[in-house]
């Protein structure tokens, strides 16, 4: 894109130096002309822009605000190499991957600075041709834009260094990895997974194979195929990504399609597809605030039902292409009627199985093959993928197994599920594809308690409705209320787990604080002596004053005059549980 507006800007520049030639004693004007309307509409503009100012300053005046400034995120870059790294090249890494040093001015700008100053100069017309030749030279040659010399010395350091800087998985931290290592990794993946390797360069074959099918299938076009030819292409390069959220070395490989030989053809498809007029049913959303709003739509959670996470192991390794190729063409024969249509929807599959079948890449000089399922990074991938997970969610609503609580992203399925049917659901959708196999994870709640009590009040509630409802005696029914009395005061103990309560007595027996942050829910652990000191530091600095005698009777005295009535405790079946209200 920014040679094509540089090849222009240079084309409007020699259009602007023709004119300038062949009518010299008018193009001078009309320039002027041009620069006086441009200085009038800037002022216009200005004034405007002033008045609407000075009224959001009579109705609202301006309060000071501090300058936001980039601050360093904790865990963003996270070092996995044998490397030390100076405040400095952190700092720079805490900006991004896709952070850039260097800043190119705008060629459009330039050109029009140089004609404004060469218009206004007092050179002869043979001096500015002069000029404008020089400049239009220099814009030929391109031009250095502006840069932090420090940042570029960081950036010269950091790539001295035998590490390579990486993408993570899940969110956008920049992960640091020694060469060495990353390669051993992305070896072994290779030598574990669905990899086969090839001894000569894939890519002359590649090429011919995709000038075939495109000549072959230019009806569906509509336009020349040369124009889904990509003019400079390479075989696909393999890339990891590290998964820092999951613990060990774990990546996830990448077949990177960009300037593949399909990329065009694969990314054409795509398109067409997006913009078939019958959609095929699918449970997936696109993002959370789909999620949110469908989950809210759905009603209330029934108590014997429960909340589970599905997610599929390695989807698109485990998609069968040739499955997912025709059950793409069997929707695509929905859309429309008519043999025309059915010779294109024979042409759409021969490019898409020739998209998905070129599943070559390349890695440290050598050429390897997948022999099984969906490369990601093949722009068609996730769309099969899609189709194939949503045909599964299909068979199940016919077999009347697919819950109404149900929504997938990609690969990761949440739903909610009666606990007794869950055993049978996880059978159903395991037994829907020999690939496809799905682990199953139940949600315990928010808050994780280890010891659980039942609820005194309803405990209470319970035993009284069940009194009523009886045909006992007024004297039996007194005696059933004072046996309750007596358990409650003793206590109830609650269902607990034994090996959770072992490890919170140890916890109690160690000499530190357990404490909640103060963003957030984590668990802060301090040594008692520390966090002691800590606390008698904020007292004696901050607004508070000793006081040497207990001040509660004083209170409670106080208190007493203001309510007009003692405090009492309460009395009878909830002596000990009950707490107390007072209006």
């Amino acid at each position: 894109m920014y040679a094509q507006l540089n090849s222009k800007t240079l084309e409007c520049y020699a259009l602007h130096l023709k004119l300038a030639k062949q009518y010299e004693a008018e193009f001078p004007s009309f320039l002027m002309k041009v620069k006086v309307a441009e200085e009038c509409e800037a002022r216009r503009k200005k004034l405007t822009l002033d008045k609407k100012l000075k009224l959001l300053k009579v109705r609202q005046p301006v309060k000071s605000r501090e300058i936001p400034s980039v601050v360093d995120l904790d865990g963003f870059v996270v070092n996995r190499s044998s490397e030390q790294f100076t405040d400095k090249q952190m700092s720079l890494l805490n900006k991004g991957l896709n952070y850039a040093v260097h800043r190119k001015p705008r060629m459009d700008q330039v050109v029009l600075d140089v004609e404004t100053a060469i218009r206004s100069s007092k050179l002869s017309s043979t001096q500015k041709d002069c000029a404008r030749a020089e400049v239009a030279e220099v814009l030929r040659k391109g031009i250095k834009g502006h840069s932090n010399k420090d940042e570029l010395d960081v950036v010269k350091e950091l790539k001295k260094k035998p590490v390579f800087f990486v993408k993570a998985d899940k969110g956008n931290s920049v992960v640091i990895l020694d060469k060495t290592d990353y390669n051993q990794l992305i070896q072994s993946k290779i030598d574990e997974g669905p990899y086969r390797i090839r001894r000569e360069d894939p890519l002359p074959e590649m090429v011919k194979e995709v000038e075939k099918t495109l000549k072959e299938c230019g009806s569906i076009l509509g336009f020349a195929p040369i124009a889904l030819k990509v003019s400079a292409p390479i075989v696909p390069r393999i890339k990891g990504l590290p998964k820092i959220h999951k613990p060990g070395n774990e990546m996830r490989e990448i077949i990177s399609g960009v300037n593949a030989p399909t990329e065009k053809v694969a990314k054409w498809l795509l398109e067409e597809f997006k913009r078939m007029p019958k959609p095929f049913r699918t449970r997936s959303v696109t993002n959370t605030l789909e999620f949110v709003k469908r989950l809210q739509a759905s009603g209330n959670i029934e108590e014997d039902d429960i909340m589970v996470s599905f997610d599929v192991s390695a989807l698109f390794p485990s998609v069968p292409v040739k499955e997912a190729s025709n059950l793409l063409e069997d929707w695509l024969l929905q859309q429309h009627s008519g043999s025309a249509w059915r010779l294109k929807v024979r042409n759409y599959k021969k490019l898409v199985d020739l998209c998905m079948g070129q599943t070559y890449f390349k890695f440290r000089d050598l050429f390897y093959r997948q022999t099984k399922g969906a490369p990601m990074g093949n722009p068609l991938s996730p769309f099969l993928c899609e189709l194939f997970m949503a045909h599964l969610e299909e068979t199940l609503e016919k077999q009347d197994l697919l819950p109404e609580k149900w929504w997938r992203y990609v690969d990761d399925i949440f739903c909610v599920v009666n606990k007794d049917f869950l055993e049978e659901l996880l059978t159903a959708i395991n037994g829907l594809h020999k690939n496809i196999k799905f682990t199953c994870e139940v949600e315990e709640g928010l808050n994780y308690a280890v010891h659980r009590k039942p609820r005194m009040d309803q405990v209470v509630l319970d035993v009284e409705t069940a009194i009523r409802s009886s045909k006992l005696s007024s004297t039996q029914k007194d005696c059933a209320r004072a046996e309750v009395a007596e358990v409650l005061r003793k206590g109830i103990k609650g269902h607990s787990n034994k090996d959770e309560l072992d490890v919170v007595k140890e916890l109690k027996k160690k000499p530190v604080f357990f404490v909640k942050a103060d963003k957030g829910n984590s668990v802060v652990i301090l040594d008692k002596t520390d966090y002691n000191q800590l606390i008698q530091s904020k007292i004696d600095e901050g607004p508070y004053r000793i006081r040497r005698e207990d001040p509660l009777p004083e209170m409670v005295k106080e208190f007493e005059v203001l309510a007009g009535r003692s405090i009492q405790r309460p009395t009878g079946l909830l002596e000990q549980n009950t707490k107390v209200k007072i209006p």
